[in-house]
């Protein structure tokens, strides 16, 4: 189950520095 979790902070961390990289470009 460890691993699900991981690849689900994973997944939102990605898409925060998406957002980040975005709105600051």
């Amino acid at each position: 189950m460890g691993y699900v979790v991981d690849g689900l902070l994973d997944s939102l961390l990605a898409d925060g520095k998406t957002v980040v990289a975005v709105t600051s470009a």
